[in-house]
């Protein structure tokens, strides 16, 4: 597990949108997809669920771009998962477009998917079948475990797949005078092996207060297709939420009487 890497919030802090890095948005007017564009597409779906969440952004990958800016993509210029146009709303504080974006229904066991780009009347398809779902998840909701560590397993393990694991609860955090505060706090686990199991011990554990946390377990398989950009990325998830009770671990003791 030496290769794991570990990620962890810093409570009371908010982490702004990266939407300013990413500056005012490009139009595909202006850029040739084919040589400039950068495609990545995420679709999510929850485990024992058909319906997908599918979310896309489009970036100038021009080594003299600012950034990798956004670009917006014109009106017939159409990607899709499943036949269902994702589409883009504006966040209009900040005049910037947003990624594009699709409630979806997987379609043909097991939940396969049809993503195309139709650029201005000429479309390419790629078709992609994300990893199997879960089964047989240990701990089970609601179960109670130990700060000091616990085992979560799953069926089946799956060589083609990494998992990422998010633990999510109340954490106490310290002011520059002392004085203590609780609030909300994540570990994560990135990339990891899918072999059907991770121990997770004292060391994600530790900083969480006794009481609720909410265990994330997600499976993923990405996909290179450039489907008419200049480069392009399809990830497909499988996502399991568990939730848990944690409590503190106890050390039994004897004594011999004396």
């Amino acid at each position: 597990m030496e290769s794991r890497r570990v990620y962890r919030t810093i409570v009371g802090i908010v982490a702004f949108p990266l939407l300013l890095v990413a500056g005012c948005p490009l139009s595909s007017d202006s850029v040739d997809l084919s040589a400039r564009g950068n495609m990545t597409l995420v679709v999510n779906r929850a485990s024992e669920s058909a319906i997908a969440t599918a979310t896309a952004q489009v970036t100038d990958n021009n080594i003299l771009s600012l950034a990798h800016r956004k670009i917006t993509l014109a009106d017939d210029q159409i990607l899709s998962v499943n036949d269902v146009p994702l589409t883009a709303t504006t966040l209009t504080d900040l005049g910037l477009d947003a990624t594009l974006t699709a409630t979806i229904e997987a379609v043909e066991s097991p939940y396969k998917y049809t993503v195309s780009f139709d650029n201005e009347g000429v479309t390419t398809t790629f078709k992609v079948a994300p990893p199997d779902d879960f089964s047989a998840v240990t701990p089970a909701a609601s179960t109670v475990v130990l700060r000091s560590g616990f085992d979560l397993t799953w069926e089946p393990a799956d060589d083609d797949a990494t998992v990422s694991i998010t633990i999510a609860g109340q954490v106490v955090s310290y002011a520059s005078d002392g004085s203590a505060h609780v609030g909300a706090g994540t570990v994560s686990l990135a990339d990891l092996a899918d072999d059907g199991s991770v121990s997770i011990g004292s060391a994600q554990l530790s900083e969480f207060v006794v009481g609720d946390i909410t265990v994330t377990l997600t499976r993923a398989k990405t996909a290179s297709q450039k489907l008419g950009f200049s480069a392009g990325t399809i990830r497909l998830e499988i996502v399991r939420q568990i939730p848990l009770t944690l409590a503190v671990s106890t050390v039994q003791t004897t004594t011999d009487g004396n």
